[in-house]
């Protein structure tokens, strides 16, 4: 997060003291070679050919530094106080706008309709016990040479959202192209939450069917879409500091690549390596859950930082 934005940040904490006015309410594996056989390897982004033994980046949502994470953690307990024992009032209603851009006038790097109906699917059984329901609002299709190919270059990514994003404070913007890597979303802190940036940028690949084994069965959004709604990688800090700041998810030294049940790479801390969580890099096959603890955060993050999405309910 840029300095300004965590001055902005420290003036909304500084109000909610003085005046206690809710921020709810003020918006602003290493992968085998055998295992990418089925998938044209001139469409691979270069940070995920792992043919030579090597490990790319899955995932591209940048962290944040300890500052910035001890300053949310903040504003988010003080806003919990404020809205004591408030809920929603049911699960939140998140509608979602799929931007498929494509390549040779449509050609390369399509996602088809059936393939979104079944990423929907995916997600709301993802987070069916989680508070969030997930609806399509629209699915729009581009043919953007350009853009297709660069949208995981950020002058790139800000022209392209600024025009074509869709409501953020309401609605999850999805983009789908060759990007750099599997995907990336912004955290809810990062900006307003009415900003175009908003959203998650997923390679066409990586949708369900898309080709991109063993993470072609819809999880690399719902990956996305976890970090859209405030939650970071399990292996935040690895084996030190403070983690993902949730509670029921044991430290973890580094991502998980294949799906190594039992697998512990933090010993001398408590419980295994949560190698089927949503937020870490296991294949698909492997992840099947978020905790009770990352429900809470994600709700928390929301109320806090994306206070309009809190009301659809």
């Amino acid at each position: 997060m840029r300095k300004s934005c965590l001055v902005a940040a420290g003036v909304v904490l500084a109000l909610l003291v003085t005046t206690g006015a809710p921020v709810a309410q003020k918006p602003e594996s290493p992968l085998p070679r055998s295992s990418i056989q089925a998938w044209n390897r001139n469409q691979l982004p270069p940070d995920i050919v792992f043919a030579d033994g090597s490990r790319g980046v899955r995932c591209g949502t940048q962290p944040v530094d300890e500052e910035e994470a001890a300053l949310v953690d903040q504003l988010v307990e003080a806003n919990r106080r404020l809205r004591g024992d408030f809920q929603p009032r049911g699960k939140i209603n998140i509608p979602i706008v799929f931007h498929i851009v494509r390549a040779r006038k449509g050609k390369q790097f399509n996602v088809t309709d059936q393939q979104v109906r079944q990423q929907l699917d995916v997600l709301n059984d993802a987070f069916k016990s989680k508070g969030f329901k997930f609806s399509l609002r629209q699915l729009i299709r581009y043919n953007d040479n350009k853009f297709a190919r660069k949208c995981g270059n950020y002058p790139a990514e800000r022209r392209f959202k600024r025009k074509h994003a869709i409501d953020p404070a309401t609605t999850l913007n999805v983009y789908s192209c060759r990007a750099r890597q599997g995907g990336y979303a912004r955290l809810p802190q990062s900006r307003p939450e009415d900003h175009y940036l908003h959203g998650a940028v997923v390679h066409y690949a990586f949708f369900l069917g898309g080709g991109a084994s063993p993470y072609d069965e819809g999880d690399l959004l719902v990956h996305e879409v976890g970090h859209y709604l405030g939650l970071s990688h399990t292996f935040r800090d690895g084996c030190t500091g403070r983690g993902d700041r949730v509670a029921d998810t044991p430290r973890e030294a580094r991502p998980s690549f294949r799906c190594v049940i039992g697998r512990d790479t933090c010993p001398d801390d408590p419980g295994v390596d949560p190698i089927t969580n949503f937020m870490d890099y296991s294949p698909d096959a492997c992840t099947e859950r978020f905790t009770p603890g990352q429900k809470e955060r994600m709700l928390d993050q929301v109320a806090t930082f994306k206070p309009t999405l809190w009301a659809q309910s």
